[in-house]
């Protein structure tokens, strides 16, 4: 017979078995001064979270968690919390007089109070909890927050630019850019170039055109526009290296051609800059501008289109203690009681 032997992984316990659920392969534990998370071998880690703890369980990506909040002489209370705990958010708080019963269906939470009092919990649309987070600028929890929730590519490409528009607008252009080489693909390209066309920026520009090039979405006009770059930053050994990484190509093309472009332009382009790099003409003086490079003008709102398409204009994020559930009163037979 399999030895059945017992292994202690804590010696504290609880006081009500209401108090434990299972998350993700995980034991999770609510007591009175933090959230315990158990394996089958140890104790995996904890979130604090005090209050003294009525029930615990699983609410879709959440924990809903309720705790005591009686004062002395009074009649029974309590607080329903929902936290996010992947993202260290409590998004919904709400006060209970006389809980009896707490139902968890597919559509939400539901609690039934002694006083006849049926109160049905529901999730804020994704976008309007990302909206509060944009307003306190908390970008790297939107975009945890939108993946948890699996939203779609335009979406957190979306988030990722206005990221990257907060850290242009604090002069963080080098964290800036790499936002915005997440959205490659979702943005238009001219959005990002046309704020990097200062000769200050020409390094983050630069980033930016090789990895249009690497995601095969660069265009004639990106290419000319990266190989003056290397020349002016006199970047010979990146510009021979460009030049001649697709000779092995009958085409002669170079990275994703764009409308009305071809094989025999993009060599033309290519040789032009060679010539100019060997007569090692000077670069641009500090606080220039690399407008001289002639990148062509466009008539597309430099935009995501995420945010003018399926969006209309709405986003969304929670907060630290934040509003992404709401609750409704359904019944009240005290109500009708008190009438009859």
């Amino acid at each position: 017979m399999a030895d059945q032997s017992k292994s202690i992984l804590d010696q504290q316990g609880l006081l009500s078995g209401a108090c434990a659920t299972l998350r993700e392969g995980l034991l999770m534990v609510a007591r009175d001064d933090a959230l315990y998370e158990y394996t089958t071998d140890t104790r995996a880690g904890c979130t604090a979270f005090e209050g003294i703890k009525q029930g615990l369980g699983l609410l879709k990506r959440c924990l809903y968690i309720i705790t005591d909040d009686t004062a002395p002489d009074s009649a029974s209370s309590s607080i329903l919390h929902i936290v996010d705990v992947r993202n260290k958010l409590v998004v919904g708080t709400f006060p209970l007089q006389g809980l009896s019963t707490v139902v968890v269906g597919p559509g939400g939470l539901a609690t039934w109070c002694l006083g006849g009092k049926l109160y049905r919990y529901f999730e804020v649309e994704l976008a309007t909890q990302l909206e509060v987070l944009f307003k306190r600028s908390l970008h790297k929890l939107a975009l945890d927050l939108a993946t948890s929730h699996d939203a779609d590519p335009e979406l957190v490409a979306a988030i990722r630019q206005r990221w990257g528009d907060h850290l242009y607008a604090k002069a963080d252009y080098d964290s800036a850019m790499s936002q915005y080489l997440e959205t490659i693909g979702y943005l238009e390209p001219s959005y990002v170039i046309r704020r990097f066309l200062d000769a200050q920026r020409i390094h983050s520009l630069t980033r930016y055109l090789e990895e249009l090039h690497d995601c095969g979405l660069g265009g004639a006009d990106h290419t000319t526009l990266l190989l003056n770059c290397y020349t002016k930053l006199k970047d010979l050994k990146k510009l021979d290296r460009f030049i001649h990484r697709d000779d092995s190509s009958s085409s002669g093309t170079v990275g994703a051609e764009g409308p009305g472009s071809s094989g025999v332009t993009n060599m033309a382009v290519l040789s032009a800059a060679a010539n100019a790099a060997k007569q090692k003409k000077p670069g641009l003086e500090a606080g220039g501008c690399l407008s001289s490079l002639a990148y062509p003008a466009c008539n597309q709102p430099a935009v995501c289109r995420y945010w003018h398409g399926k969006c209309c204009g709405v986003y969304v994020c929670c907060q630290l203690v934040l509003p992404g559930w709401q609750g409704v009163l359904l019944n009240d037979s005290s109500e009708r009681s008190k009438k009859t």
